[in-house]
């Protein structure tokens, strides 16, 4: 009985093993390029085994903008309150491109086992977030482009449905490169950001890197109203005291939807960006290059049932175009578009999970077509079926494809057993093509034998 009545005491002063896990700022892990002047903060209480009915009791949050969760811009203080989702951020005004940590102690109450009473306290791992640009002056540029983007070229040789070209079609809607070299200083060490708004699709390099594995950026907004914005980390791309280039891949994407093809989507592709390294930055300005690149859209209005394809030609594929050792000389001066100039737009943070390839699916079969679709004339000599495995949303790849200079190669994709559907597609490279399930037809004009 003296043990017993020992060890109640010691129950009674036990602690909760709690941990806070899956910290998140505007609902998302770790976010660059916000555009809310208070994020809101969220976080989730983790038991330990044995435990039961925890409850948070209180919480209290620190964020800082050097480097650490140290309460330097903001500290809640102790707030009794159970909340633990939605919680704003009332500090001083956050400021534009800028890195904020953040992290979160809570006490909490609950029982263990044994049913004692116990209580405890737990500090988070460190979070953290970075903001965008909070109004247009902040950007510093202007949206750039190219003189007619959208003019209504002939496309010769235009695909239909069922029927392929003798030629590679030529015209269509451009997707264009724009690059800037520049030289960085050595002492520009600080965390490197690059903020992109785009009117159309676009894919950022630096230094001839990849910023990110995502695709189909931004995501979709009503572009006669809304512009998105997204920001990536470029600080392992960057090379401070050499010289630097961006690189920026652009394609007209939902500015050609008949419903969203006015105001500013009349002038698409168009990209407005800005680099930040500690007290250094550029913005997109008369400076940056343009040249055309492999790819352009033909065929179809993107739309329901028409969204065309795309035509590359491979033989004006230019090596290196996103570094800094290539020379720009002879490319083309970027056409400006005052930032000034769309007053009714507003470009707003793409803060949402972005698309990325996450699987790979294989071919079920390949086989030589021997005959026809009944809606359509038979496939003509060197004709080949490739049957995935399922249906799905993505890209195909085409590996240790060859031929002679000039020569095409066609691609038609169906989900309907053999009639060709509509959309559209983007490429992967020299020799080898990649597209949107649903492609009435790409032309891919090789550039080599190898």
């Amino acid at each position: 009985m003296r043990a017993l009545a020992l060890l109640a005491p010691l129950l009674l002063q036990q602690t909760l093993a709690v941990t806070i896990e899956n910290l998140r700022t505007e609902y998302l892990e770790n976010p660059l390029g916000l555009d809310k002047p208070a994020p809101r903060f969220a976080w989730e209480l983790q038991a330990g085994a044995g435990q039961r009915g925890v409850a948070q009791q209180s919480y209290r949050i620190l964020v800082g903008d050097k480097g650490a969760a140290d309460g330097s811009v903001w500290d809640s203080k102790v707030v009794a309150s159970n909340a633990s989702f939605q919680v704003k951020y009332a500090g001083p005004p956050l400021k534009s491109g800028a890195v904020y940590h953040w992290s979160v102690t809570v006490t909490t109450s609950g029982s263990a086992v044994s049913s004692a009473a116990v209580s405890g306290s737990a500090t988070s791992p460190t979070a953290y977030f970075s903001m965008g640009m909070l109004a247009k002056a902040d950007w510093g540029g202007d949206f750039i482009g190219t003189a007619s983007p959208n003019a209504s070229e002939p496309v010769v040789g235009q695909l239909t449905r069922g029927a392929l070209p003798p030629q590679p079609p030529t015209g269509g809607a451009a997707c264009p490169w724009f690059r800037k070299s520049f030289s960085l200083p050595a002492s520009a060490t600080s965390t490197g950001l690059l903020h992109v708004a785009s009117v159309g699709y676009h894919e950022l390099s630096v230094n001839g890197q990849p910023a990110t594995d995502a695709v189909l950026l931004p995501s979709i907004s009503y572009l006669p109203k809304r512009v998105l914005s997204r920001t990536y980390n470029v600080s392992a791309l960057l090379k401070p005291g050499a010289k630097n280039a961006i690189g920026i891949w652009a394609a007209t994407s939902w500015a050609e939807y008949p419903d969203l093809h006015h105001g500013i989507s009349l002038d698409a592709p168009l990209v407005l960006a800005k680099l930040e390294v500690g007290s250094f930055s550029l913005s997109t300005d008369a400076s940056w290059k343009t040249h055309a690149s492999t790819t352009r859209h033909i065929g179809g209005s993107w739309g329901s049932s028409g969204f065309g394809g795309e035509a590359v030609d491979e033989s004006k594929a230019i090596a290196g175009w996103d570094t800094a050792a290539l020379d720009d000389s002879m490319w083309s001066s970027v056409v400006v578009h005052p930032l000034s100039s769309y007053s009714h737009i507003e470009i707003s943070a793409d803060a949402m999970e972005p698309t990325v390839k996450h699987s790979s699916i294989l071919a079920q079969s390949v086989t030589v077509a021997t005959k026809g679709n009944p809606h359509f004339p038979p496939p003509p000599p060197g004709t080949w079926v490739v049957e995935m495995e399922e249906v799905y949303t993505g890209w195909f790849e085409v590996h240790d494809m060859h031929g002679a200079p000039g020569s095409t190669v066609h691609f038609q994709v169906s989900t309907t057993g053999g009639i060709p559907m509509v959309s559209r597609r983007t490429t992967t490279g020299a020799n080898s093509s990649a597209l949107s399930l649903g492609v009435l037809a790409v032309v891919v004009v090789c550039r080599s034998t190898t």
